[in-house]
């Protein structure tokens, strides 16, 4: 009988499998809860354009997009150009301006145009103003 003969995984490849794991789980996880924050004790689901409430919108991450649906019908598409993280992307969008995601730790989400500084911002547990 043969014997086969297995290398045994560096501790820096375990570690890159279970990093790019656990990132498209974290992905999937994030971009599939609709966030609902009313009956939480905290303000109302919503989402602030330049500061100002502008109804409610939801993200949605995928691999090479971001998608936001707002409340009112509207939907915006922005293509992925460049990700140093699972919420640090750089997105373009279809009159060629240039978005910055950002995933906060404790969930907000928010997209910041980064030559006219427009930001998009969607509080994780509602807005109380």
């Amino acid at each position: 009988m043969m014997e086969k003969n297995y290398r045994k995984p560096t501790l820096q490849a375990v570690l890159k499998a279970f990093y790019s794991i656990l990132g498209k789980i974290t992905l999937v996880v994030l971009s599939s809860i609709s966030i609902s924050a009313s009956g939480h004790g905290y303000g109302n689901s919503c989402c602030k354009y330049n500061g100002k409430k502008a109804g409610d919108c939801t993200f949605y991450l995928t691999k090479h997009e971001l998608r936001i649906e707002w409340s009112d019908g509207l939907t915006e598409t922005y293509k992925l150009i460049s990700a140093q993280s699972i919420g640090d992307r750089s997105y373009i969008d279809k009159r060629g301006g240039l978005w910055h995601y950002f995933l906060y730790p404790q969930g907000n989400q928010s997209l910041k145009n980064k030559k006219n500084g427009n930001t998009i911002f969607k509080p994780l547990r509602g807005c109380v103003d």
